[in-house]
């Protein structure tokens, strides 16, 4: 076992030195702005009506236009209300956004006790998950039910409720794999599989829009078997091969230039782009601004440099990998296992793609150059299904599951402080090619 096993109490901690970004200026939390409700039981109930009124309406804002672009006045107007009549119920934006937070984790709270609820087994309790999920997304895209609010902006909130609500919701998460440590599994590796799995399902944000709700039954079976099965037919040898770091290429730019890169990304990966503020990198970096300013002439330049620098990273880490001597699935691993190792040893961090409160230019850019990795992930997964090292999957399901894997990266260091980075990036990469439950005793 790995010494670095974060429990629950170590998680929140770091989890809160994380996510401390813009909200230390206030003495409290932003959740804690609200006013309280009227105390007369029927106004209560009204009062209380009009909140999760408000809430509901806030997480569609949300979603279009992140926490920066969203405006208490853009939350009233489907409802009749003015931002000042809004500002009644939740005294900013701020507040409002944590409340919107706290219902997306009730949501996860109320699927993950279904799925404890579903059986005995991981087996089950995966299967209850994964269903009702995509359940639950159906009925929102059906409108009937209210969207919930993605997670991208919670470092720039930084609210302590939030924080403590998300890792009490991970740590459920984490129990429904908890009989895998009667098969043999180490925790840390138990916690890599939640971490895993959650991450797949923030990804799904990105490419569920493309398939229509009438399908999403069908995608969850889709997604479970991956997830219980793996994408490898039992021909995937492990370790995989580690592929040279590749360089992110820009014209007259020296190693430092590099290295500044390789800080901002972690920066923007710790705060969030509202987080990240030009003060905020500079000082890090041990830099003054007009310094910051001689590499980057502004932060949203930085942002754009950061992702392309990323996808540059992906795309040159697949590429290389086609070039080896190897099967199909064998590539695919090296090309996944080399992706985490380069992030958590520092040589080539990713950039994690939380895309809300980016401008809709820099989004537009940042979501097509995932798709692009989808379609070579796609091309690769249909070599490996040809040469039989695969197993016959939908490949588009099979893409976007890889370029979730890619996205959930960025994050491992919160969850896993300190790993050998060899056991780390095989116990985060290998469940996705033999199955999240798997022990691996069938397979060396």
């Amino acid at each position: 076992m790995v010494s670095g096993y974060v429990d629950g109490a170590n998680l929140k901690s770091r989890l809160r030195d994380k996510m401390a970004g813009t909200a230390q200026t206030g003495a409290a939390s932003s959740s804690a702005k609200t006013p309280a409700a009227p105390r007369s039981a029927h106004v209560a109930r009204k009062y209380q009506s009009r909140q999760n009124a408000i809430v509901e309406a806030a997480s569609a804002v949300l979603n279009r236009k992140g926490l920066k672009g969203m405006t208490l006045a853009d939350v009233g107007e489907p409802l009749g209300l003015v931002g000042t009549g809004v500002a009644y119920y939740f005294a900013s934006k701020e507040a409002l956004t944590a409340a919107c937070y706290m219902r997306s984790l009730g949501v996860f709270e109320q699927l993950i006790a279904g799925a404890a609820a579903a059986g005995p087994s991981p087996e089950e309790r995966l299967g209850g998950f994964v269903r009702g999920y995509f359940t639950m997304r159906k009925r929102i895209a059906l409108g009937e039910m209210a969207p919930i609010a993605q997670f991208d902006d919670v470092r720039t909130l930084a609210d302590q409720a939030v924080i403590d609500a998300y890792v009490v919701m991970f740590r459920n998460l984490r129990r429904l794999f908890g009989a895998l440590e009667d098969r043999g599994v180490a925790r840390f590796a138990i916690t890599e599989r939640a971490h895993h799995l959650l991450h797949q399902f923030l990804w799904v944000e990105a490419w569920l829009p493309k398939y229509d709700a009438q399908d999403f039954d069908r995608l969850a079976e889709k997604v479970l078997d991956v997830f219980l099965h793996g994408l490898a037919s039992g021909e995937a040898h492990w370790p995989p091969s580690r592929l040279a770091a590749p360089h992110f290429h820009a014209a007259g730019k020296d190693e430092a230039y590099q290295t500044f890169l390789r800080a901002a990304t972690q920066m923007l990966n710790d705060h969030g782009y509202l987080g990240a503020s030009v003060e905020r990198i500079a000082a890090k970096l041990e830099m003054t601004k007009g310094a910051f300013y001689h590499h980057i002439d502004a932060k949203d330049d930085l942002v754009t440099i950061c992702f392309a620098r990323s996808s540059d990273i992906v795309r040159g880490t697949q590429r290389a990998s086609l070039q080896m001597p190897a099967s199909g699935c064998d590539r695919l691993a090296s090309a996944l296992m080399s992706l985490v190792q380069h992030h958590l040893d520092g040589e080539a961090p990713l950039l994690r793609a939380a895309t809300v409160s980016l401008p809709e230019t820099i989004r537009r850019q940042v979501m097509l150059a995932y798709d692009r990795n989808a379609v070579l992930f796609g091309s690769m997964l249909s070599d490996a299904m040809a040469d039989g090292s695969a197993r016959q999957i939908d490949v588009q399901i099979g893409a976007h599951l890889l370029n979730g894997a890619v996205n959930g990266i960025a994050e491992l260091p919160y969850w896993l402080p300190n790993p050998p980075v060899g056991d780390a990036a095989e116990q985060f990469v290998r469940p996705l090619f033999d199955g999240l439950l798997s022990t691996w005793k069938d397979r060396s």
